[in-house]
Formats: C-alpha cells, sequence, structure tokens
C-alpha cells in the first residue's frame, strides 16, 4: 500500500492584514495519502477551537482557519503543520491587524496630573501609591506637590514645612491643601525665594504611619531672558508611583511540549524591576525559562512545557515606593495515548527503551525535569528477534536479589474539580516490593471514587470526580527485604467553569486552602422596642469552618440565657439573638468572623425605642446609581457597585435581564457597607453581557429596580424609578 508524504499545494500567502473586528480567513491545501492530521500555531503556541475560532480540513484536503472579531492579540506568526505516518511539512504567514482609527486616547488634563486608577491597591496600614520626590521651580511659578495614598481606615493626612506646620509661618495663606482622598496636594501659588526649604506629608491611621520627606528649590529668575519674566508656569512636582499592572497576567491551558508565554503590562516611576515567582518560589533564569522587561512589557517564555511545570505563576513587580502581584496558573495537559506508551514502554527490554526515557539502572525519587514519552524503536515493527533476550534478562531477574527501585515515578498533577486524575508509577525490585499509598501522612484506603490497583510493574491510584478535600501531597513507599524508597506528588484542585466541560472555555483559578471569603451581608440596626427580641445577623461566603463572636461597645459578648449567638454554616449566616432589651443593649455591636482568611468585620450602631409607638420611617434612595454601561475584558472578573441611602435593614437581590442571579462562586453578592453594594462577576464570559438590576427591599417599600445596559451592547439606559429602592 502506498504512503504519501504531506505536501502543501496551495501554501499559505506570506503576508495578512484583516482590520479590526473583522473575520480572519487562512487558507491553504494539503495533498497526502492516506490520512493526515493537521495542527495550527501562533507564535509558536498551539491554536485550540474557542467560540471564536474554527478550523476545518475537509476529505479534499482543504484546511481553513476561521477567527471572529479579530482583535490586536490575534496579531503574529501563524504556522499550519500537516503530518502523517510518512512525513510533516508546514507553510508560515504573518498576520497583522490594523486598529480602528476612531479609538483615540483621551488626553489628560495640563493642571492636575491625572494618576488616580480603578484598581486602587488595598492596605490596612498607609501605603503611598503615588509619592512625591524633589522638586525645582522658578521664583513666581505656581507649584504643585502631589500624592496619592490609601489606607483602611481612611488615614489622616498632614502636610509640613521644614517639620513644622505650615500655620506657623507668617506667610501661611500661599499655602493651599486640597484633597480628601485617596489623591492630595500642596499648591503653592507663586512660589518666592523663601519656599525653598524641606517639605514632609505624613499620612497615618490605627495601624500605622507612613511619611515622604521631599526638598523645593525655588530659583531666582533669569533677569537677562525676557521669555523667562513674562511668563508664568505651573510646576508640578516629581513623582513617584507604585507599579500598576496595566495587563494582567492571563490564565493559560496547554499541551506538554508546547512553547508557551506569560505576558503582563506594568507601569511604575521609577521603572520596576521584575521578578518571576512559580508557587512561592523565584524562577531562576536559564534555559527552560526566558524573561525579559522593556520597560513595559514582562513576559516570561518556556521553549518546551513540561508536566511539572504546571502551578501558579506570579509577576512581582518592585520599586522604591513598593511591589505590586499578577498572578495566573498554568494547566499543562499529557494525553491519555502518553500515558499508555509510557506503560508499554517500561515493559520493554532496556537495551530497547527510547533514548529519552529514564533508564532502568538510573533510578530516581524525584524529577529533574520529566520528558514525555516518545515512540522511536518499537519491537514490534523490528524484524529483530528478541525472544532469547527477552527470556534471558527475566530468568537473571528471578535470580538476582534487588531493593525496590522507580522505573518511572509520578509527578504533579493539576485538575479542575469534578474530573478524574490518576497518578502512576513502575517499579522495580527482587523480591517484588509492596506499595503503600498515604496523601497528607494518612495511608489511603480504597473506597467507591478512590481506587488503588497493581497492574504487572505498574502502581497507580485513580480518583473519580475530584473535590478540593482530595488536594494534597500522594505519596508511595515501596519497601521488600533488601530496601525502602519512596516518591512524591501534589494534587492541586481548581474550580471548574460553569459554562462548559470543553478545555477552551474552562476557567482557571489556582487552588489553595485560603478561599477568598467576603461579606454579603452586613449586620444592621434593626427597630426594636424595648422589653422585645433583639436579632442581628451577618452573612458571608467562602469561610468552610468559620468561628464568630460579636461585641458590644467594644466588650466581647458571653452565651447566656438572653444573649444567643447562633452560627449556621448551612445558610453562611452568623445571628445574635438578645431577648428582652433595655436601654443598656444600645450602643455599637460588632460581628467578626474568623478563619482560614483574613477577619471580616461588620459594625452597626443599635437604638431602640418606646412600646406602643410609632416609628418614622425613611424610604429607601438611590445615592449612586450603577453606571449606564460597562465593558470588560473576558475573563477578568468585573465588579458592578451601587450606593443605597437607607435607615432600616434591607435585603437585596441582583438580576440579569430579568432573571435572578443567585449568590454563588460565579456571582458574588458583596456589602462594602455604608449602603454600599456589589455584584462581582468573576471570570465573566461574552455570554454575560446583559442588563443587570439591583432591587432593595425593605419592610416600608416594594422593591424596584435600576438598570445596568449590557457590558458588550451599548443600549438606552432606563429611567430611574421615582421613589425607594434601586
Amino acid at each position: 500500500r502506498a504512503y504519501i508524504s504531506p505536501d502543501f499545494y496551495v501554501p499559505l500567502d506570506p503576508f495578512y492584514v484583516f482590520p479590526e473586528g473583522s473575520e480572519i480567513r487562512l487558507s491553504t491545501k494539503v495533498e497526502a495519502y492516506p490520512a493526515v492530521g493537521v495542527t495550527w500555531h501562533r507564535n509558536g503556541m498551539r491554536l485550540r477551537p474557542s467560540r471564536r475560532l474554527t478550523a476545518t480540513l475537509d476529505s479534499n484536503g482543504y484546511v481553513e482557519l476561521i477567527i471572529a472579531e479579530a482583535t490586536v492579540r490575534d496579531a503574529g506568526i501563524y504556522v499550519c503543520v500537516a503530518s502523517n505516518v510518512v512525513g510533516k511539512v508546514e507553510t508560515i504567514c504573518r498576520v497583522a491587524i490594523e486598529e480602528e482609527e476612531h479609538k483615540m486616547v483621551p488626553q489628560r488634563s495640563l493642571e492636575i496630573p491625572s494618576i488616580k486608577t480603578d484598581d486602587l491597591p488595598y492596605s490596612k496600614e498607609p501605603l503611598f501609591v503615588v509619592k512625591p520626590r524633589s522638586s525645582e521651580a522658578y521664583e513666581g511659578d505656581n507649584v504643585i506637590i502631589f500624592c496619592e495614598v490609601v489606607g483602611d481606615p481612611k488615614p489622616e493626612v498632614v502636610w509640613l514645612r521644614d517639620f513644622l506646620n505650615p500655620e506657623y509661618y507668617k506667610d501661611a495663606p500661599h499655602f493651599r491643601r486640597i484633597g480628601e482622598g485617596p489623591e492630595y496636594r500642596l499648591e503653592i501659588p507663586s512660589a518666592k525665594l523663601d519656599f525653598t526649604g524641606t517639605y514632609s506629608v505624613i499620612a497615618s491611621n490605627c495601624h500605622g504611619e507612613a511619611k515622604a520627606v521631599i526638598s523645593l528649590q525655588i530659583f531666582a529668575k533669569d533677569i537677562l531672558k525676557d521669555s523667562r519674566m513674562d511668563k508664568v508656569h505651573t510646576r508640578h512636582g516629581n513623582i513617584e508611583t507604585l507599579p500598576r499592572f496595566v495587563r494582567n497576567l492571563r490564565n493559560l491551558r496547554c499541551c506538554d511540549g508546547d512553547a508557551i508565554s506569560l505576558e503582563c503590562h506594568v507601569e511604575a516611576m521609577p521603572e520596576p524591576y521584575i521578578i518571576w515567582e512559580k508557587d512561592g518560589h523565584v524562577v531562576p533564569s536559564d534555559r527552560d525559562y526566558v524573561m525579559s522587561y522593556d520597560g513595559t512589557k514582562a513576559i516570561l517564555s518556556i521553549p518546551r512545557v513540561y508536566p511539572e511545570d504546571e502551578g501558579e505563576y506570579t509577576c512581582v513587580a518592585k520599586n522604591s515606593v513598593g511591589r505590586t502581584l499578577s498572578s495566573a496558573c498554568i494547566i499543562v495537559d499529557v494525553p491519555e495515548e502518553k500515558e499508555n506508551m509510557l506503560s508499554r514502554q517500561l515493559t520493554r527490554p532496556s537495551g530497547l527503551l527510547s533514548a529519552h526515557s529514564t533508564p532502568r539502572s538510573t533510578p530516581r525519587s524525584t524529577p529533574n525535569r520529566s520528558f514525555s514519552p516518545m515512540r522511536r524503536l518499537s519491537y514490534r515493527t523490528s524484524s529483530i528477534d528478541l525472544s532469547g533476550v527477552a527470556e534471558r534478562r527475566r530468568s537473571d531477574a528471578r535470580n538476582a536479589f534487588t531493593a525496590p527501585k522507580f522505573l518511572a515515578i509520578p509527578y504533579n498533577r493539576v485538575v479542575e474539580e469534578g474530573d478524574n486524575v490518576r497518578f502512576q508509577c513502575a517499579i522495580g525490585g527482587h523480591p517484588t516490593p509492596w506499595a503503600t499509598w498515604d496523601k497528607d501522612g494518612l495511608i489511603v484506603t480504597p473506597t467507591t471514587r478512590i481506587a488503588v490497583k497493581e497492574v504487572d510493574d505498574l502502581r497507580f491510584i485513580e480518583i473519580d470526580e475530584v473535590s478540593f478535600d482530595d488536594a494534597g501531597l500522594y505519596r508511595i513507599t515501596l519497601e521488600n527485604d533488601f530496601g525502602r524508597i519512596e516518591a512524591t506528588a501534589r494534587l492541586d484542585v481548581i474550580r471548574s467553569s460553569r459554562y462548559s466541560k470543553s478545555p477552551s472555555v474552562r476557567s482557571v483559578r489556582a487552588s489553595s486552602s485560603r478561599r477568598n471569603a467576603y461579606l454579603h451581608r452586613r449586620i444592621m440596626g434593626p427597630s426594636t422596642a424595648i422589653g422585645g427580641r433583639m436579632a442581628l445577623a451577618s452573612g458571608y461566603r467562602g469561610s468552610s469552618v468559620p468561628s464568630v463572636r460579636f461585641y458590644h461597645n467594644n466588650v466581647e459578648l458571653e452565651p447566656t440565657d438572653r444573649v444567643h449567638i447562633l452560627l449556621q454554616p448551612e445558610d453562611s449566616m452568623a445571628m445574635l439573638i438578645v431577648d428582652n432589651v433595655t436601654r443598656e443593649d444600645e450602643g455599637v455591636y460588632t460581628c467578626i468572623i474568623s478563619g482560614d482568611h483574613d477577619p471580616l468585620i461588620s459594625s452597626t450602631s443599635v437604638t431602640f425605642h418606646e412600646p406602643n409607638t410609632e416609628q418614622q420611617r425613611r424610604r429607601a434612595v438611590i445615592a449612586e446609581p450603577l453606571a449606564e454601561i460597562t465593558k470588560a475584558v473576558e475573563g477578568e472578573a468585573i465588579d458592578l457597585c451601587c450606593l443605597i441611602d437607607c435607615d432600616q435593614p434591607y435585603s437585596y437581590l441582583w438580576l440579569r435581564n430579568g432573571e435572578i442571579l443567585p449568590d454563588s462562586d460565579e456571582f458574588n453578592y458583596i456589602d462594602h457597607g455604608n449602603g454600599c453594594l456589589c455584584l462581582r462577576l468573576n471570570e465573566p464570559f461574552d455570554i454575560d453581557s446583559g442588563t443587570y438590576s439591583c432591587q432593595v427591599f425593605t419592610s416600608s417599600s416594594s422593591p424596584e429596580s435600576n438598570d445596568i445596559p449590557p457590558c458588550r451592547t451599548p443600549t438606552q439606559p432606563q429611567p430611574q424609578p421615582p421613589d425607594s429602592g434601586l
């Protein structure tokens, strides 16, 4: 039977140009017989089908790649590879994307620097996001010293001149302190020569203090240059900024052997120093990991991915102001056929093992770098008679006494919740060693989900429908009369997507025992009469085994016959119930929920009224409505926030296109306090576009809503309701 190696009868053109938002269509034709396989690569990374990307190959050899709604990220070098059992060929082209002309970068104001970002970092102690530096100006110039500082609670900011309050100077009216946070500035109009000196800005709160000290030099005007005499300039002081990620790292899923790159964009002043970490350890710069940074773009490239490269990667940007992090998770898929090839190779005679396999004479308990098995030579297709060799080796093995050893070892795995996983190894030794599996030091016993199996010289453990409780360090121990040896592999579990089981649309999250925790309901002061029952409730999410404490005027409450503290894990609710309340029970109540996360704290002020008195309750009003339109990039979290003014307990719901969204891992109801309600969309997809609204319920009003137009498709905003609710 004749075999024909692949050849491109119609290769790709060398260069293609497509407008942004249009459809990319690359076509070619390949000739081969009897079969051919085709793969597409962009910038060295294998492409996989998705909602936007489709690839076709018909019986006549016509190959086509179609990418809908082209973006600038789709530009690059495209390679089409065709292969079969007798050959391999490829055709290459370059694709460029023309950006839309109407996209203009908004110009910043020249008067006041616009450096504020929407993604300010969170810090309890004061932290400078923008820090002032020493500056120079000329006599008569308007000088602006600018800074941006965050903290929780909001820090108090004080400006000093020569380490004294400016009010101590007779020229104090010349100095204007402006800003309520997080931006602050000191304006000095018509600067004089004696304003030269040392200026300090001090931010402090209950958690600590941050300080910046600069020098301001005022020069006399040059009387020989008339141009300087005629103009008054506004001098913005020099600044330093905390590193900020303009584009964060993206989660990535690839196959064993792919070439991949992690890329992020960071800006800072002065230029930051970039460090890459994997699972908390610094990544070395060598032939396995290539790092680059051009002042804006930081790239970590892995020329060839191995299964052990799975994990969470973090880009750390540091400068004199501070450090900022961006993290992403890499998942490496190993095709099932590769694992089967491994098991078949282990049973071959050692003289015919692939050069890329682990030799039987050099066992190791931990891998340096694992190679995917490759089929180079097979005794099934060889004309050499190996029956005698195999028989002699089996005879030698029966007569030799050897300690246990690993011929192949298990490697770390990262799987999605609900998937199946298998750890496998091949062993040797005479007499045959017995194997024991344990997880985090506890012996693994077979169950309906967990199977421990032995097939010839293979030992493996299989886990069906993996859950977060299955994550941990697995160890296999081999032991016989002549020795003992062990090997370990880690299992990390990530959350699966709610939309599809296709690898192209799965969401990727780093697994961790520390789950994100937040409050979806804060305690609110109830309307209770003296002698009645007071009930305070706080709802939480993300804490597996929390503990709760309640405080009254900073004094911890203990359960009594009148005071009841309840924790309802099934409803994720913490409650405080006080019977027969009196005036002494009025005051500030605080709920603290602790667990495997930072404490969740919520406070409210409680007052009571006399029995049989009618209470005037003000209806809820909209203090700040939802944004008319919100646009976001697929895969990046979105926060939709609104602000209400309400002096009584309330509950709320979020809706999309009129349908109620449940509070879940994908949609988080978050109550930031002071009437600020938020809906967080974790890893949104294009199908999440739509009209969102929030409905607030109180005992004295009916629910109403205020809608947000779709995330991607602009629509006309709906009118706000005239009465209470949101």
